[in-house]
């Protein structure tokens, strides 16, 4: 988790109630409430939005559906996602949304 997730953003953390777990060595996200149909399907890039001297700010828009599981209608979400920049120059990722 924290070679890929920067501490600087603490509801990224896995603290009681968060919605990240990890296991075998990759990060899950606890997709919502028992009975939740909802898949990702991409992200978009839309654009910067501003930097400052270890971060990057990027508006992002997110790509959700029902999948076949339901007949939910797929949907997008914009949302603001960042990376921040380590002292040794490699990134890591920053502010971080997941579907309401």
């Amino acid at each position: 988790y924290h070679q890929t997730f920067s501490d600087r953003y603490p509801e990224n953390s896995f603290i009681d109630g968060s919605p990240y777990f990890e296991r075998d060595g990759k990060v899950y996200w606890y997709a919502g409430g028992k009975g939740s149909h909802i898949y990702y399907l991409g992200t978009e890039v839309l654009g910067i939005l501003r930097r400052t001297d270890d971060e990057i700010f990027f508006a992002v828009e997110n790509s959700y559906g029902g999948g076949n599981v339901d007949e939910t209608p797929p949907w997008t979400e914009q949302t603001e996602f960042s990376v921040v920049v380590q002292p040794d120059g490699s990134w890591k990722v920053g502010k971080l949304t997941v579907p309401d």
